[in-house]
Formats: C-alpha cells, structure tokens, sequence
C-alpha cells in the first residue's frame, strides 16, 4: 500500500470494518426508531435527518417554511453548511404523518407564537430554534434507551442513511449530490464501506460519460 493510497482511504483489507460508533447496522437503526417513537419531535427530526442526510447544524436551522406543504408531493428544503449545497427532499406519507404529529404537539408550547424554526423545546429562547447541543443531547438520550454504544453521535444518522444509497448502488456523484457536498469524498467512503471497489464505482460513472464520446 503507497503513502497516497493511505491518504485517500484506499487499500483497506476486505472485509474489515470502520471503527465501531460511526455506522448504525440496519438493528441499531431499527432499535433506534422504535425508542424514539413515543417522542414526537425525536421521531420526526431523526427520521428527517435520516432521509436528508442532515448535519445536526442544518436540522436544528430548519425554518416552519422549509417544509413546503403546498408542493406535490410535500418537500423540505435542506440548505448545506460548510460551503455546502442547498437541496429540497421529498417527504413520503410516513415522514407526512411525523410531521403533523410534532405540529400538534409543537403548537402548545409556549414558545411557538415566537418562534419560526421548525424544532424548538419548551426551555427555548424567544425566537430560538432547539440548539445543537440539545440535539445531541436528544440522540444520546435515545441512542442508551435502543441500546447502542456510547460512542454513536447523530452523525451516525446521516451516515447511515448515505450507506443505504450506496447499497442499492447509488454512484458517487448521486450520493455526493444527495450529502450536499461540493467533494466526492464522504461518498467514495460510503461506497468503500460496504464492499464497492472504488474504482468499480467510478468506471460506471465513466460509461455514462464515455458512451458520449464519438
């Protein structure tokens, strides 16, 4: 294995594994959701940030108005960090229902009538949206009812919703579209992870392209 190959993540033995903490295995994911399901607020913003891939940054910015109820089907819109992109999501009738499930229980906090962001708790400040922190603390919370290792974070989330496109062989740049990342990276990682030769993964990308050439 050269030095660059080491740099850029490649050369990994088969069949060896990331360090436990930073991908959720189809279990925890499940065990995860059902610990969360009697919280509404938990159970929309994790699922939300599941199919999103969101950063804890970019959900705990959410806006009421980023949910786009008057589109078909009903989208949210996800503007990127870290020079990140912006990119509207559709929200299936299961993400629907979360959805109007935390509006009900949201609108009886006291600060609702000051507050436009879409998650806020009832220790938030006027005008405030839920904080980063609380989020975290939110995924902790919930993460040691499910049972999963101390060392998970809510990036897990987004991880793990990344490794389920790239499962169903999602290419490099779908998936790099998807994280809102202006690198190719996270997503060559992905792939990687479960199995896919890197280079595999680009060539299928390159036949698209190559089958332009005249």
């Amino acid at each position: 294995m050269t030095k660059e190959s080491k740099k850029r993540g490649r050369g990994r033995p088969p069949g060896t594994k990331k360090p436990e903490g930073k991908y959720l295995s189809q279990k925890q994911w499940i065990a995860f959701q059902e610990a969360i399901k009697k919280n509404p607020m938990a159970d929309f913003l994790f699922n939300l940030m599941m199919i999103t891939a969101a950063r804890v940054g970019e959900i705990a910015n959410l806006k009421l108005e980023d949910i786009r109820l008057d589109e078909r089907p009903p989208k949210v819109v996800v503007r990127g960090l870290k020079g990140g992109y912006t990119n509207s999501y559709p929200l299936s009738a299961s993400l629907m229902q979360k959805y109007r499930r935390w509006m009900r229980k949201r609108e009886k906090l006291a600060v609702a009538e000051t507050s436009d962001f879409l998650f806020i708790t009832k220790l938030t400040e006027p005008g405030r949206g839920i904080s980063r922190d609380n989020v975290q603390l939110l995924f902790k919370l919930y993460a040691k009812k499910a049972g999963l290792p101390e060392n998970f974070s809510c990036h897990s989330v987004r991880h793990f919703g990344a490794i389920q496109l790239a499962k169903v062989n999602f290419s490099v740049s779908a998936i790099q579209a998807h994280l809102r990342q202006k690198s190719p990276n996270s997503a060559l990682e992905y792939i990687e992870f479960i199995g896919r030769d890197r280079e595999v993964a680009i060539q299928e990308n390159m036949g698209v392209l190559n089958g332009l050439v005249r």
